[in-house]
């Protein structure tokens, strides 16, 4: 969005210009081979486009913003181990365990593959 105040001999008025697209559409992100659909009440289709508008976006461009985000955060949650305090004691009581033979002799052994 674009604010601009009028400069001639009239009182002064703010006027806002809404642009095509922001700043951060080029070339790299404009190229799109897929499409990606949903179905949503009007009441959700509202608010995303409320909340488009607030950010000076096109609802897709909000909405595609906003699924990359959540879908990098869940890929680096799926990433993510919890273990209880039990747990993770145990874990770091085997790690400090001398290894047992069956496993050095695995590390040992020419893998299957070369």
């Amino acid at each position: 969005m674009i604010s601009t105040t009028s400069t001639n001999q009239s009182p002064q008025v703010k006027t806002s210009v809404h642009l095509p697209y922001d700043y951060r559409m080029t070339e790299a992100n404009t190229n799109k081979n897929s499409r990606f659909e949903m179905r949503l009440t009007q009441e959700q289709r509202s608010r995303i486009d409320q909340a488009a508008e607030s950010k000076g976006m096109t609802a897709s461009q909000w909405a595609l913003s906003n699924l990359l985000t959540a879908a990098d955060r869940d890929i680096r949650e799926a990433h993510i181990m919890r273990l209880s305090d039990e747990a993770w004691a145990d874990f770091t009581t085997a790690l400090d365990e001398p290894m047992p033979q069956r496993l050095r002799d695995l590390l040992e052994q020419e893998p299957t593959w070369t």
